[in-house]
């Protein structure tokens, strides 16, 4: 006769049935968390902020001094049983990807499902056909998620997707990028100039008091732009400032144009 669990031992694996049960449900978020939305935790911050820069860059920097596609990234837990193209186009409705020319695309890996898919809007699927989409995710994204390579593949993905996007020829060939993890301590770029800003200062002191009234205007603006110029952030923006803004879509369309595929 088997004897009754403990009440706690029973309480436990009520808890884990019920947390299982909550990461089978999809909730999708009513707006993305920035340009990209790592749901699934794959990316360390460090690789999240590189990532959301370079798209942020590829939009705000287009041709001829317009705006560029707007791209964004999502990975997602799970997709509960749910075609991925179902969840994608649900997503970029709902967050209006790209501005009123239809110029969204948006990037979603489920790595529980090991699928990807990319959803382009009406006005870029003259550039970014389906077969140019499948091509993407077979040669150029896929490989690299399959070794667990998240960041990698999904730098590599918008890269293709931007060349396509606006007209260039899709090498899918990403640099290579060392992220360090924003959760460690960073030595700013400028650290390692301490020493030697130290002893410049000295020397400027030095010739201050020896330099007659004539070179003393000279040599006090050489140190007070010394001065200012080391509270220049790792980007040389003085005053250490953030480039980040706030993102969100411009209302862009779609109508399912793009491809699937699994890794």
């Amino acid at each position: 006769m088997s004897r009754p669990l403990p009440a706690a031992v029973a309480a436990a694996l009520l808890l884990v049935v019920g947390l299982g049960h909550a990461d089978d449900q999809l909730t999708l978020p009513a707006a993305p968390l920035g340009r990209v939305t790592d749901l699934a935790g794959v990316l360390s911050p460090g690789e999240r902020k590189s990532l959301e820069a370079r798209l942020r860059r590829y939009e705000l920097q287009g041709r001829a001094g317009q705006r560029g596609p707007q791209i964004a990234v999502v990975t997602l837990p799970t997709l509960a049983g749910e075609p991925i193209e179902e969840v994608s186009i649900r997503l970029a409705e709902r967050w209006k990807i790209g501005s009123r020319a239809d110029d969204g695309i948006l990037l979603v890996v489920a790595p529980r499902e090991r699928r990807v898919r990319i959803e382009v809007g009406y006005g870029l699927e003259g550039q970014v056909p389906d077969a140019v989409a499948a091509r993407i995710i077979r040669e150029i994204i896929a490989p690299r998620l399959r070794v667990g390579d998240y960041f990698g593949g999904l730098t590599a993905g918008v890269v293709a997707v931007h060349q396509a996007a606006t007209g260039q020829p899709i090498t899918g060939i990403a640099p290579v990028e060392r992220v360090r993890d924003a959760s460690q301590p960073q030595r700013r770029r400028g650290d390692g100039g301490l020493a030697g800003g130290g002893l410049l200062l000295l020397l400027l002191l030095g010739l201050l008091l020896l330099a007659g009234s004539g070179g003393r205007g000279f040599l006090l603006g050489m140190l007070f732009g010394s001065l200012l110029g080391g509270r220049r952030d790792g980007n040389g923006d003085v005053g250490g400032g953030s480039s980040e803004d706030t993102f969100s879509g411009g209302g862009g369309s779609f109508g399912g144009g793009g491809a699937s595929g699994d890794y």
